[in-house]
């Protein structure tokens, strides 16, 4: 499986397993073989791989190196656990995968990271952005899908006075409140998004400081997003009563897919960064995560 036959128009659905620097996930390892690897071990998270035809993967070898690969997904050795039952996310087949002497040929080994070139570290800024936008999505669909209820199906409160439950202005309020943070973090979570493509668009000259003040806006997007989803997805209910917690009407996903894709990376430490960044200029470091 050479690297240079993998093309799109074979029409496969690709994953990535990466082995980052974690001392509490030791991820996959890899060792020199005749011709090329042999790789073993375990990822914990793996989003979509269970289901991926292809896998970039990455993995240490014997001198701690870095090295990234391309592997068939089904290929003798790995083995897909069904072991993703959280509470959230439950379609993104995210559960781990065990790698146990899956040969990997030297042609399928795409190098190492490149050292020293900071735009490289814009790929974790980018997976944070993208991260902060799925966020307030979640955010607009849970108010969406709460406000239709709101205006075909819920009881006002026999004390408000209000003919419908969306003329009770304590709910008019409530929604107002949500609105606003929700539509807030979309324009700051956009503000995100520009600065990480403006700092793309500076190719070779971006520089740290640079790279840094993108992180902070990015960081800044991620926090008040965080914030805004979990309160919004919890919030909706005070709105709809309790008949809205049937299970048929699956308002509770919207704040289990949030609770469980913002528990990723905490948040508390991008607030650390972002404050650290303010107070003293001091940017973030670059990491898997920042």
């Amino acid at each position: 499986m050479a690297a240079a036959r993998m093309r799109a128009d074979h029409r496969l659905f690709w994953a990535g397993v990466s082995s980052p620097p974690n001392p509490a996930d030791a991820g996959l390892g890899m060792t020199t073989v005749d011709g090329g690897f042999l790789v073993n071990g375990r990822r914990t998270f793996a989003t979509g791989a269970a289901v991926a035809d292809r896998l970039v993967a990455s993995a240490r070898d014997e001198s701690g190196e870095i090295r990234t690969f391309l592997v068939d997904a089904r290929a003798p050795g790995i083995d897909h656990p069904d072991d993703w039952d959280n509470i959230g996310q439950r379609l993104s087949a995210s559960g781990s995968v065990v790698f146990d002497d899956v040969r990997i040929d030297a042609d399928d080994v795409l190098g190492s990271p490149p050292k020293g070139d900071v735009r490289i570290s814009l790929t974790s800024l980018a997976f944070q952005a993208i991260l902060a936008q799925i966020c307030v999505a979640i955010a607009e669909g849970a108010l969406e899908e709460a406000a239709d209820y709101t205006r075909r199906r819920a009881r006002p409160w026999l004390l408000s006075g209000a003919a419908a439950a969306a003329e009770d202005p304590y709910v008019l309020a409530g929604y107002g409140e949500l609105v606003a943070s929700v539509r807030a973090a979309g324009l700051l979570a956009d503000h995100g998004t520009a600065a990480l493509q403006d700092a793309a668009d500076q190719g070779t000259e971006l520089t740290a400081e640079q790279r840094g003040a993108a992180a902070a806006t990015i960081s800044a997007a991620k926090i008040v997003a965080t914030r805004t989803v979990n309160e919004t997805t919890a919030r909706i209910f005070e709105f709809l009563g309790a008949r809205a917690t049937a299970g048929s009407f699956g308002f509770d996903r919207f704040w289990r897919n949030a609770r469980t894709l913002t528990l990723h990376d905490p948040v508390v430490y991008k607030a650390c960064e972002l404050g650290a960044h303010y107070l003293t200029g001091e940017p973030p470091e670059p990491t898997a995560y920042s």
